[in-house]
């Protein structure tokens, strides 16, 4: 967690008006490079403002400096390289200036705005209007990790307020194992018909992914249509869950510091020999 003084924390919760945000800025130290923010982003940054006006504007002008990262229509997901935490000015700062071509957000409702934030408590994230409008300048790829059942639809709102085209979205949502965090057959639908290429991540909190389980995942990835995919836990997955659950979506493994391969590129070759399209390597910060 980033660690602020009063003062900028005071700075950064001000509500700026859209003329306070400005259309366009000069980078002198960043090539002499410009961004532009029309007036629907400026309206909406400006309704949802969390973070210092000159972090923003930094932010802007990183996210304008690297065309050849953007996502394009049609992209492989399995080729894409994923900042897997931008919540804060500086995690974004770090995704900005390296070469990943997805930027990974994580989302709650706090006092009800729709924040980033990985836990709960947390309060160094940006709004995710500003989140969305630096994603969107940067033509990268975007994922939603919605960790909240009431954040899904203003989520989904706010995203489509910015404009961001489906090929270039993922929402992560849970449909089992955190009561709290579920997306209803309704929410899921409302994605869909609202991005019908964006792709849906089912996500489970479950300890093993039992028969019934992945059954009931099958079901799920066909009534709402794809793209779909499968974020699932490296240490609970075997050859059968992924042959079963192939047919249906494509499929991420994942791991952390407590659940790791000795070798992740031996791993990863092997995962994908049995119909795995991408590993998710959490031991970073980065992935």
């Amino acid at each position: 967690m980033t660690i602020r003084s009063r003062q900028h924390h005071d700075a950064s919760r001000r509500v700026l008006r859209p003329a306070q945000i400005g259309t366009r800025v000069g980078a002198p130290l960043l090539g002499g490079r410009t961004w532009h923010l029309d007036a629907a982003g400026q309206r909406l940054v400006a309704a949802n403002a969390r973070i210092a006006p000159a972090d923003f504007a930094q932010l802007m002008q990183l996210a304008s400096l690297h065309p050849e990262l953007s996502w394009s229509p049609g992209t492989d997901i399995a080729t894409a390289r994923n900042a897997h935490r931008t919540n804060t000015p500086a995690e974004m700062r770090t995704a900005l200036t390296n070469p990943f071509t997805y930027l990974e957000s994580d989302l709650r409702i706090v006092n009800g705005s729709v924040i980033c934030a990985h836990d709960l408590g947390a309060t160094d994230g940006m709004s995710l209007a500003e989140w969305l409008v630096i994603g969107r300048q940067s033509g990268r790829g975007l994922k939603l990790d919605i960790k909240e059942r009431n954040a899904i639809i203003p989520a989904l709102n706010l995203t489509r307020a910015a404009g961001i085209p489906g090929y270039r979205l993922i929402f992560n949502v849970t449909v089992s194992g955190n009561s709290d965090a579920i997306a209803t057959p309704e929410q899921l639908m409302q994605i869909r018909n609202a991005y019908p290429e964006a792709i849906i991540n089912l996500s489970v909190a479950d300890a093993s992914y039992s028969p019934g389980l992945v059954r009931t995942l099958g079901r799920i990835a066909t009534s709402i249509g794809q793209p779909v995919m499968f974020p699932l836990r490296w240490d609970l997955v075997g050859p059968n869950v992924i042959a079963a659950l192939r047919p249906f979506g494509k499929i991420a493994i994942w791991n952390d510091p407590r659940i790791a391969p000795g070798n992740i590129a031996e791993e990863t070759s092997r995962l994908r020999s049995i119909g795995v399209d991408g590993m998710i390597d959490l031991r970073k910060l980065w992935s």
